[in-house]
C-alpha cells in the first residue's frame, strides 16, 4: 500500500513513519539518495500530496525538467520515468535487462515520450533505475 497523505503529511519530516513505509527498501533510498547527489548536480527533490487517500509521490527535478518520481511503498518503492525517442534509442542498445526494454518499447507513447516503472526491491531493480536516470539525464 502507498503511503497517503490521510496517514500523515509530515511524512518527509518523520523518520519512524519513513522508516515505517520504507521498511526493508529503506537502505535502497538511502543509495539512491547518495547517487544521485554524488553523480550529478542540482536534482531537487519535491514531495507532492495530491488528494485524500492518494500516494505521497516524489518529483525529482533538476531545473525545471522532471527526472523521474518515486512513490513509496510498504517495503519497496516505484521509480516512474518519461523517455523520449533519442533515449529510447539509447535504453534499446544498452545493458538494462531485455524485460524492461520489452516494457518500454511496448508502453504507448505520449507527447511526453513513453513511460517506464520499475518497482525497486533489490539491489537489481535499483541499478536498473539509476542507468535508467543517467539516460534520462544525459540524452
Amino acid at each position: 500500500m502507498p503511503f497517503s497523505k490521510n496517514r500523515n503529511k509530515s511524512f518527509a519530516d518523520n523518520p519512524k513513519e519513513f522508516e515505517r513505509v520504507f521498511g526493508r527498501s529503506l537502505y535502497l533510498w538511502i543509495d539512491l539518495k547518495k547517487f544521485l547527489r554524488k553523480k550529478f548536480k542540482n536534482i531537487n527533490e519535491e514531495w507532492k500530496f495530491f488528494s485524500e487517500g492518494s500516494a505521497c509521490v516524489i518529483k525529482f527535478v533538476q531545473g525545471k525538467r522532471i527526472l523521474f518520481y518515486i512513490t513509496p511503498r510498504n517495503h519497496q518503492f516505484e521509480a516512474a520515468f518519461s523517455f523520449g525517442d533519442k533515449a529510447v534509442a539509447a535504453i534499446q542498445n544498452s545493458d538494462i535487462p531485455q524485460e524492461y526494454i520489452d516494457k518500454l518499447i511496448n508502453a504507448e507513447e505520449y507527447l511526453g515520450g513513453r513511460g517506464l516503472k520499475v518497482d525497486v526491491k533489490n539491489n537489481k531493480h535499483l541499478t536498473v533505475v539509476k542507468k535508467l536516470i543517467a539516460f534520462k539525464i544525459l540524452t
